[in-house]
């Protein structure tokens, strides 16, 4: 549900500047516009992730007009974007089609968002699962492959350009991030949800990483509050991005679970006398 354009939106903790690195909050926060959102969160965070999709007659690309309010909202406030490429199609889909369709959106979307200079592009590299056979995943590194390569040529950065771990052995898509010079997207949540070994995937990628995602998880669910943490997992992570520089995203999508969040996050950062 939408809200109407009189309706007062509740504020965030203010957390800009206040870390080393730039901690953001996703496009999704409020249950409004895109626009409504950046200039709701633009006072309270360095970096808005703008969540993209686009299926069917269904879609939230921005236009014109709310490209240049970005733009304008970022030189007000400091503020970056991370653009999240939509997810609707498959990177490694067994169909041609799909995969041409999603390279046309994803060079589309490179040329929509140019004058917001983003932080990262992230992309999945999806239409593989973990237990699938050889086989499939030869094709599927193929495929994936071949899309990868048109996407990169049009790419304005390939060091932007950021490849988010799901939930299949992220070592399967090395290749490509030597190949096209691609950046990380390093998720947390997809990291513990399969039990990957978390440790040795940062001290793998941690160095072409820019952007961060973190959020919590539970019972089989994710992107939920940091509240959701133990105490345990959540100092551990802050301390592996005590040097980050990158974007870090609180990737939740609901005011509460945002709030509480920051609350966190910035109740850590006053413990320890410093974030950096």
């Amino acid at each position: 549900m939408q809200l109407t354009a009189t309706e007062a939106l509740p504020g965030l903790p203010k957390a800009k500047r206040r870390f080393g690195f730039r901690l953001g909050l996703p496009s999704y926060v409020y249950p409004a516009d895109l626009a409504t959102n950046a200039r709701n969160l633009a006072p309270a965070v360095d970096d808005i992730e703008v969540v993209l999709f686009e299926s069917g007659d269904v879609s939230n690309l921005p236009d014109a007009g709310t490209i240049a309010e970005l733009a304008a909202l970022a030189a007000e406030w400091d503020l970056t974007y991370t653009i999240h490429l939509p997810i609707d199609r498959k990177l490694g889909a067994p169909s041609k089609a799909e995969r041409d369709a999603l390279a046309d959106q994803a060079i589309r979307i490179f040329e929509l968002t140019a004058p917001l200079k983003p932080w990262a592009w992230i992309l999945h590299a999806d239409g593989i699962a973990g237990d699938d056979p050889p086989d499939r995943r030869a094709q599927w590194q193929k495929d994936a492959g071949q899309a990868l390569e048109r996407i990169a040529a049009a790419a304005p950065d390939c060091g932007r350009l950021c490849l988010e771990n799901l939930g299949f052995p992220f070592e399967w898509c090395e290749s490509w991030l030597e190949r096209f010079g691609l950046g990380v997207c390093i998720d947390f949540g997809h990291l513990w949800m399969s039990g990957a070994d978390v440790a040795a995937h940062l001290a793998q990628y941690l160095s072409r990483c820019r952007v961060v995602h973190f959020h919590g998880f539970c019972q089989g669910r994710d992107h939920l509050s940091l509240d959701a943490l133990s105490p345990e997992v959540f100092d551990t992570t802050l301390d592996a991005l005590r040097a980050f520089r990158g974007v870090v995203t609180a990737e939740v999508f609901e005011f509460v679970m945002a709030r509480t969040s920051l609350e966190r996050i910035l109740g850590a950062a006053a413990r320890n006398g410093s974030a950096s």
